[in-house]
């Protein structure tokens, strides 16, 4: 988390609005609400983690104002931290574009030879979902897209008032309180869709999908008090699952070396977790790079060499 947190400081220093949520400052908070196991699972994480996460009772579940009335336990990350996407990438842009010559540059590349007849010294992909649409990697590549929306809820100014959600919760689905100077809102999410992947929000789809979900985390969106207004939404690259979980693909395509004169690389695979792997990963990725060896990145994120024969290619 080291490592991320120093990105947000960045971002917030290059940025001309507030990257973190307000809200967010006073930590997350996961909401018990699928029985005994997950309480159990809690509590192990709680013994393990003293110092980073704590169990909440009753009384600080109803604090949170709103969250279901069935929820009576909760555990709280203390040091958990909401951010607003968007403005986090900005702000890590304009970090870059102060450290000297770095371009952007908008196109559509379905191959690696594309790079073969340029200057280019080192290719990296690093386009989550969208990367099996290279045409190298397409037949092989083990991510599965899943379109995912969030829905934006605001206060009804006709409706009733009342104390808005304070802290970020999560089980399952999450909300997320955010404000500006002259504005408040929450995004709920997300949705789990798989076709569709790459056309405009759909607020009905996603309400269909979610909503019932988010008001048995916070029940004022059951009432007039909010109004769902819009949704957003992104394609994420998931990898296969296995024993430790999610892992990312992280490293040198070395089964592409016959194909490809110019080394190249590979980021992807990082599903829902983006904002907790990317910043250790690409400080490692990028010391591999420069020092020629992908040895200094975790094996378990090297699974990519593994498809010089797909086949054995571990979950």
């Amino acid at each position: 988390m080291e490592e991320s947190i120093a990105l947000v400081e960045v971002a917030e220093r290059h940025s001309s609005r507030r990257v973190l949520s307000k809200a967010g400052s006073t930590g997350i908070v996961r909401l018990v609400t699928k029985g005994e196991k997950q309480l159990k699972d809690y509590q192990k994480c709680q013994d393990t983690f003293p110092n980073e996460v704590q169990l909440v009772d009753t009384q600080a579940c109803r604090d949170l104002q709103g969250v279901g009335q069935n929820i009576t336990k909760g555990l709280r990350v203390q040091d958990g931290l909401a951010l607003n996407g968007s403005l986090y990438i900005q702000g890590l842009w304009e970090a870059c574009t102060q450290l000297g010559d770095i371009n952007w540059a908008h196109d559509h590349i379905h191959s690696l030879q594309t790079f073969e007849d340029t200057d280019v010294d080192v290719v990296v992909v690093c386009c989550g979902a969208a990367s099996k649409s290279i045409s190298e990697l397409a037949p092989d590549l083990p991510v599965t897209p899943v379109r995912a929306q969030n829905i934006r809820y605001v206060p009804n100014p006709d409706g009733p008032k009342g104390p808005s959600l304070s802290v970020p919760v999560i089980s399952g689905r999450y909300l997320v309180p955010f404000e500006s100077e002259d504005a408040f809102w929450l995004y709920g999410g997300a949705t789990q869709e798989n076709s569709g992947f790459w056309g405009p929000a759909d607020l009905r789809v996603a309400l269909d999908e979610i909503h019932d979900q988010l008001v048995s985390l916070y029940e004022p969106l059951a009432s007039e008090a909010w109004l769902a207004v819009e949704a957003k939404a992104g394609v994420k690259g998931c990898p296969p699952r296995g024993p430790e979980g999610s892992i990312p693909l992280v490293g040198r395509m070395h089964h592409l070396a016959s194909q490809l004169s110019k080394p190249s690389w590979i980021s992807t695979g990082f599903g829902s977790r983006g904002l907790i792997h990317h910043a250790i990963l690409g400080k490692l990725l990028a010391d591999a790079i420069l020092h020629e060896d992908d040895e200094r990145l975790p094996q378990a994120t090297r699974r990519i060499h593994q498809l010089q024969n797909p086949h054995r290619l571990a979950p």
